[in-house]
């Protein structure tokens, strides 16, 4: 991972670059293929839901340390380990041992930074494999010394061999290091890879608005702490809810009702009309499965409401994709005060505190909450406020 004041330097160089890319973007194109790479893993998950109890994206657990760009843990708890280098330009900058063993007067370089972290994981017992994934290509010297990605120090010169253990801190812990450590090289450039990993699940198994909110989601996994909700971690669900072409789709505010549209039981109607009426329950709430017409006899409701002169607001909100999660609000203008929080993938409502009387704005943030939600729903707050929703 480029980090400040520290890899960005090594592994993307910023001066005398002759490429298609701007000074400032070339750290931005590093993290972005670091999280193309991230994708490839979760697309693997995706594809076999056995593989992996999880992944992360810039793993925050110490015991991993430098090696933290990509965690995957199996189902036995043993980790696999990636980290991943971008250069814009290759040829310039190839994967070498003197790039490997750069470091500041008082400083580490990678090897060294690599080494420390992997004997930590080694020492807990959970190391499955560790590896660099790159697009830099190695050099000549660099190439003589692996053997199915693997270094061995036996094909060194006798000068560079001293000199990779001496900063390694011998030769039983540099042997020990790169017995359990591969390098993954000659990686595809940057639109190359995209284009690969978007053709892996589109069409197949999305459309490109679903590539477009994985690669929106894995830049958020990345970034956020605890994200995805609740631990970081992201699980085979996450995925089977972003590369799919079922996510729900947005519903407009003025919902149309089909010029054939007939009330499936006009016996319910009434008795619903009657209960938001005479206020006889403050919450009601209309269940069903997907596409049983919920938000259709909704908008029957609110044209309803109206032609008998009753004062009413409708605002519908679709929370992000991944939650899948459709609210719609009903409200006379008379308000009701409480409070309302999401408690164990349900919301639940109490009355409360005076000082926080709830309208078609102050409500939004309540129904925005996010939430992992299954099933299909309609929240009714029935004759001050009518709410519906919808997962599938």
């Amino acid at each position: 991972m480029p980090k400040k004041n520290e890899s960005v330097p090594l592994n993307v160089r910023l001066a005398n670059v002759t490429n298609q890319f701007k000074t400032p973007g070339i750290v931005r194109t590093a993290f972005e293929y670091q999280d193309l790479i991230g994708i490839e893993i979760l697309i693997h998950f995706f594809r076999d839901s056995s593989l992996y109890n999880c992944v992360e994206l810039e793993c925050l657990d110490p015991r991993v340390g430098h090696l933290d760009d990509i965690v995957a843990t199996r189902a036995d708890g043993s980790l696999e380990l990636i980290q991943v280098k971008f250069t814009v330009d290759p040829d310039k900058h190839p994967l070498s041992w003197d790039w490997l063993m750069e470091a500041k007067p008082k400083g580490t370089s990678l090897l060294q930074k690599w080494l420390i972290s992997l004997t930590s994981v080694k020492a807990l017992g959970q190391l499955r494999s560790a590896r660099l994934l790159t697009n830099r290509r190695p050099d000549v010297e660099f190439q003589r010394s692996l053997r199915e990605g693997l270094v061995d120090l036996t094909l060194l010169s006798r000068r560079r061999k001293r000199a990779v253990e001496a900063q390694l801190g011998g030769a039983l812990a540099a042997n020990s290091f790169f017995a359990n450590f591969k390098f993954a090289h000659s990686e595809q450039m940057f639109d190359d890879l995209e284009i690969r990993l978007k053709g892996e699940i589109v069409p197949s198994d999305t459309d490109t608005e679903g590539w477009l909110l994985l690669r929106q989601e894995a830049r958020r996994w990345a970034t956020r702490k605890q994200a995805p909700e609740p631990d970081g971690k992201i699980r085979h669900h996450h995925l089977v809810q972003i590369i799919t072409k079922k996510r729900p789709k947005p519903i407009p505010q003025n919902f149309e009702i089909p010029s054939a549209y007939s009330l499936p039981d006009p016996r319910f109607h009434d008795q619903f009309m009657r209960r938001v009426r005479t206020a006889s329950s403050r919450i009601s709430i209309l269940w069903g499965t997907p596409g049983k017409g919920k938000s259709t006899y909704l908008s029957f409701l609110v044209q309803a409401l109206a032609k008998q002169d009753i004062p009413v607001v409708r605002h519908t909100i679709f929370s992000r994709l991944t939650i899948q999660l459709r609210i719609a609000f009903l409200s006379q203008i008379s308000p009701i005060r409480f409070y309302g929080k999401w408690h164990h993938n349900a919301l639940t409502l109490s009355e409360g505190s005076k000082r926080s009387p709830i309208n078609s704005a102050s409500g939004l943030p309540l129904a925005a909450r996010t939430s992992q939600v299954t099933g299909s729903h309609s929240w009714f707050w029935s004759t001050v406020w009518t709410t519906s929703g919808a997962s599938a």
